[in-house]
Parts: structure tokens; sequence; C-alpha cells
């Protein structure tokens, strides 16, 4: 979708991330006076907290196992409950 304006985009070319090698950034309209270098520094900062935060919420090991056991868990004792329930009633 073309819009008729001019949008300004700033690309970054090494980050300096783990996880980013390039990076475009779209700048909101209406800034005038701008220094080049503390945009840089701006967008490498939002870089990484993004990081950060990506290492922050990091799964812990072991969590599909987890669920894996506590469903069979949950599977076999509603198997269990239902035939001694059967058993009980038939007698």
């Amino acid at each position: 979708m073309a819009s008729g304006r001019e949008r300004k985009i700033i690309h970054l070319k090494s980050t300096k991330s783990k996880r980013f090698d390039e990076a475009y950034l779209i700048l909101k309209d209406g800034l005038i006076n701008y220094d080049d270098g503390e945009i840089v520094k701006e967008a490498e900062r939002i870089l990484f907290s993004a990081e950060e935060l990506k290492r922050k919420r990091g799964r812990k090991k072991g969590g599909a196992m987890k669920c894996a056991f506590f469903l069979s868990l949950g599977f076999f004792l509603g198997t269990f409950t239902y035939l001694l329930s059967f058993l009980i009633a038939s007698i």
C-alpha cells in the first residue's frame, strides 16, 4: 500500500547483537532536529533490551517432560477412579 509520503528509515548493518545481523527501523513522522548518532544509540538500546527480555523469558528445561508426566498421571488416576467406582457399584 503506497501512502504518498516519505518515511525515514535507519538501516543498522552491524548491530553487535547475538540474534540480529541487520535491523531496519522506521522513524516516526514529525522528527525535525535529530542527531544520527543519538538515533543509532537508541536503536541499539532497543535491540539489546529485546535480547535481554528474550533471555529472561527463556524456557525452563524439562517443561515438556513435566507436562507429559502430569498429563499421563491424570489419565491413569482418572481411569483408576472410574474402574474403582465401577467395581464398587457392581458389588
